[in-house]
């Protein structure tokens, strides 16, 4: 009698033989190359389309899908390589490392291959950073300097706030949610960021030398504060000298002009001002006479008074009480050392803006100005940079904008205030429309957040 086996039962009796994958290694059937098969259909079927016949709008739908999904693969990515580095496979092949088993493989530098299992080992640590990865809820922008921030005596503090900081990312535009992750560090680890303030200033360094040619090259870092008050002065002559340039393009040209009818480039323009300011600085009548130049310093009340009581000789640096709500940073954005600030403005050379409890400036400082311009000065505290979503202009080269319109009955105060670039502002007028723009489909557009920090933005609340 003649017996019939059936497929199944002959798979049962005689299991398949794992094949060697790529890497040497025995692979069991239906692994995870199979599913990777669908990704690469998926992928193909994608780069086969002829973007030209799609409309503009599923164009961005396509373009908007693609960054969600990249957020969502690279977290699977991370639990894959997290996986590959505990299996050990990779020190079976006589790899040091799990970073250098890629760099062998992909040709990767290392930076990258080792970047790879540096964050999957801190998404281990991440669970609401990587549920919001997973679900495409923040970029991998937001999870990589999430992760920066879960790191030496931070792990902690970073496990307590962790909720907190994630919301943030979704909520806040990326330059204001690194600005809170930044005040995390600070009072998470207060001696470290002491550290790291006193280590800026100290590498302080410039280097001017004549090259070939009689050419003179100059060099030079600075630290944060003193690079902002540099930087700021150097942007106010550029700017001056732009205007001679436009004026001398529109007696030759004509009003209609355009940036490369202009004699002068952006970068020759910053030499001519430098050498402007070498020239002022020689004519100097009183030599040592307090700089003119302002540079703005927002600090919240509470910081300002404890690091006032961080003065006391018994004191370490860094071991006042620092409150939830931490803000001390320049006009730009900048994050300083509360120290820094402190010395700053007690040497009068810069002027201080001292945030109270409810947002409003309370002080500000020895340098007050009239009216108008600090209604200017504190608008540009408050936005920090364009208002319009997606624009992060800084505010020093915005204008002031009215929310609603002055012809149409708008009031000039700091409520209907805000901060617009010069494009921005233009388009506003010219189109006639509201800053406030819904989507092509008629969907406001939030990708991860893009609401303008405010003064008082709840930050971490830890106790160092």
């Amino acid at each position: 009698m003649a017996t019939m086996f059936l497929d199944s039962d002959i798979k049962k009796r005689h299991p398949a033989k794992a094949e060697p994958n790529r890497h040497g290694f025995a692979s069991s059937p239906g692994a995870s190359p199979s599913v990777l098969d669908g990704l690469d259909s998926a992928l193909d079927a994608v780069k086969s389309l002829d973007l030209d016949t799609i409309t503009d709008a599923d164009v961005w739908d396509m373009l908007d899908g693609l960054v969600e999904f990249e957020a969502r693969f690279t977290a699977v990515k991370l639990a894959v390589a997290d996986r590959f580095a505990r299996s050990g496979l990779w020190a079976d092949k006589g790899h040091r490392t799990p970073g250098a088993a890629m760099r062998a493989g992909h040709n990767l530098s290392g930076a990258v291959s080792n970047g790879l299992f540096r964050n999957a080992k801190r998404a281990m640590t991440m669970p609401v950073s990587v549920a919001a990865l997973e679900s495409g809820e923040i970029s991998v922008q937001h999870f990589e300097r999430l992760g920066r921030a879960n790191a030496g005596r931070r792990r902690i503090p970073f496990a307590e706030q962790e909720t907190h900081l994630v919301n943030v990312a979704k909520t806040l535009a990326f330059e204001d949610f690194a600005r809170v992750v930044t005040y995390f560090e600070q009072m998470a680890d207060t001696y470290s960021s002491q550290k790291e303030s006193d280590r800026q200033i100290a590498d302080r360094r410039a280097h001017c030398a004549e090259t070939f040619g009689g050419v003179v090259h100059l060099d030079a870092t600075f630290d944060p504060l003193a690079g902002t008050e540099f930087a700021q002065e150097l942007a106010r002559l550029a700017e001056i000298e732009y205007q001679i340039d436009v004026a001398a393009a529109k007696s030759d040209y004509g009003d209609d002009i355009a940036m490369a009818m202009l004699p002068r480039t952006h970068a020759q323009r910053n030499v001519d001002a430098l050498v402007q300011m070498a020239r002022r600085s020689a004519t100097t009548v009183m030599p040592g006479e307090p700089a003119v130049c302002t540079v703005d310093i927002h600090m919240d009340h509470a910081t300002f008074v404890a690091e006032m009581a961080a003065l006391d000789a018994d004191a370490q640096p860094g071991t006042g009480y620092y409150p939830g709500g931490r803000r001390c940073e320049t006009t730009s954005g900048l994050v300083l050392a509360p120290s820094t600030a402190l010395h700053a403005a007690l040497g009068g050379l810069v002027r201080r803006v001292v945030i109270g409890a409810d947002g409003m400036a309370v002080d500000f400082g020895r340098r007050q100005r009239l009216l108008p311009k600090n209604l200017r000065a504190y608008v540009q505290n408050r936005d920090k940079h364009c208002t319009t979503k997606g624009c992060s202009i800084r505010g020093m080269h915005c204008q002031i904008d009215h929310i609603d319109e002055w012809h149409q009955g708008g009031e000039t105060s700091v409520a209907n205030s805000q901060l617009e670039c010069g494009f921005h502002n233009r388009l506003k007028h010219l189109a006639s429309r509201s800053s406030e723009r819904e989507s092509h489909r008629g969907r406001k557009r939030k990708r991860w957040g893009s609401t303008p920090i405010p003064l008082s933005c709840p930050t971490p609340s830890l106790l160092s």
